[in-house]
């Protein structure tokens, strides 16, 4: 043998174990043996954490369970199915055609950090997933997502996935039998407000499209349920917006847009207008419709609002409320501050709005009535003045005020309704 001969054939043994190698490396995927050797070696370069149930990375996949814990955030899934289409690793993108898993837990933790002095405004280091995950077949038995003060649950939710650099995007989104729950703050001694932790998810949650179906809240103690729900939104570090929500109610519907900082002092601001199906069986003048502007830290939001009616009553001039005023929703009692001014065109003849007083037959109010409220949700002054004719006078000031305390807090399930009331009347000759 000569020493090209054995030359030669030396390098075909090299080349020949090479190929061999990159042989048996591809095949390793597509063997149960490899593919758990594979997942258990993924805990090492990410932060994921896999439990391998069956099946392979090239086919369906099944794991008992799946974890993700960074700063802020636990992720967890349950008996996870997993399906790949293969062609889409030649893009370095995971494509899957199912995606399912019995539950899903999703914790966002109080960060526990404080505003830098030199930069308040900083934002945190956002985390960037590791691999581009595009998933079209997403379905879920069940969600839990939890923050400090409040959770989320539903039933079956089904959707689109798509997951590159630092965000994570979710369209066409069905989920039912939806609860969302605020915690009531609990009251501290002195009435000291409550102090709002800093609230930061540290990647983008993006939703171009979502709809509930069958829902129900409890939001400081006030419990309620919903027919449908739709939003579009985004939630990226500390700052949630809403591009649109919807909500169908049996009593009414509602459309709003705004946006949250969830940090230092909390500034929130939001625009809303809600529809009643019907209005108030109490209320004469079938105001329905209530339109509300609010901006401002929680611990003095102002706010302003109209109300008025879709529907006016046919005997009646159509009467607009314009109402304004500032609230500290960091308070248990959340006390508050508000004027109002009430507006028409012509009389508007008193007995209509208080049929069953006998005494007020002939009287009409003469626009604008003006008046303020202050106090918190146990007791509230309130003040009027008007203008009105009847009674023997051609034209009467009446200046009205009143006091209302609840032995319990309206939130209270137990508050006793029968409030006592103070009310004092000074009224005048006017030309």
């Amino acid at each position: 043998m000569t020493a090209r001969t054995l030359l030669r054939g030396v390098v075909a043994s090299i080349v020949g174990m090479f190929f061999l190698s990159l042989f048996l490396l591809l095949l390793v995927p597509l063997t149960e043996a490899g593919t758990r050797w594979l997942l258990s070696r993924l805990s090492d370069y990410s932060p994921l954490v896999v439990e391998y149930g069956s099946g392979t990375v090239l086919g369906e996949l099944n794991l008992h369970a799946v974890s993700l814990s960074i700063d802020g955030l636990d992720v967890s899934l349950e008996d996870l199915v997993v399906a790949l289409n293969p062609g889409c690793l030649w893009n370095s993108r995971v494509c899957l055609t199912t995606l399912s898993a019995d539950r899903v837990e999703v914790h966002v933790r109080d960060s526990g950090q404080e505003p830098s002095a030199a930069d308040p405004d900083a934002s945190p280091e956002p985390f960037e997933f590791p691999v581009a995950v595009s998933a079209t077949g997403v379905s879920l038995d069940s969600l839990l997502v939890t923050w400090p003060g409040g959770s989320w649950r539903n039933q079956h939710l089904s959707g689109t996935v798509n997951i590159f650099n630092e965000q994570l995007q979710v369209d066409q989104v069905q989920l039912e039998d939806g609860h969302l729950e605020i915690e009531a703050a609990a009251a501290e001694a002195g009435g000291n407000p409550l102090v709002l932790p800093d609230i930061e998810l540290p990647f983008a949650l993006v939703v171009d499209a979502l709809k509930l179906t069958r829902g129900s809240y409890a939001l400081y103690g006030q419990a309620g349920e919903l027919e449908s729900l739709a939003l579009a939104g985004e939630w990226s570090a500390h700052t949630v917006a809403l591009e649109s929500l919807s909500l169908a109610m049996q009593q009414a519907d509602l459309e709003l847009v705004g946006s949250l900082r969830m940090s230092e002092s909390w500034w929130l601001q939001s625009s809303a207008a809600a529809t009643m199906a019907e209005p108030l069986p109490s209320d004469p003048l079938a105001l329905n419709r209530l339109t509300v502007n609010l901006e401002g830290a929680l611990a003095q939001l102002g706010w302003e609002a109209v109300l008025d009616s879709t529907s006016p009553v046919s005997n009646l001039p159509p009467v607009v409320i314009q109402l304004n005023g500032e609230v500290n929703v960091t308070q248990d009692q959340l006390p508050f501050s508000a004027q109002w001014q009430a507006q028409w065109q012509g009389d508007l003849p008193v007995g209509a709005l208080l049929p069953d007083v006998a005494l007020m037959e002939g009287m009409s109010l003469r626009s604008p009535v003006r008046g303020g409220v202050a106090g918190n949700l146990q007791q509230q002054r309130l003040l009027a003045d008007l203008r009105a004719s009847g009674l023997g006078y051609n034209a009467l000031t009446v200046s009205l005020q009143a006091s209302l305390v609840e032995s319990q807090p309206l939130h209270d399930k137990n508050s006793n309704p029968n409030a006592a009331a103070a009310v004092k009347v000074t009224s005048v000759p006017y030309r």
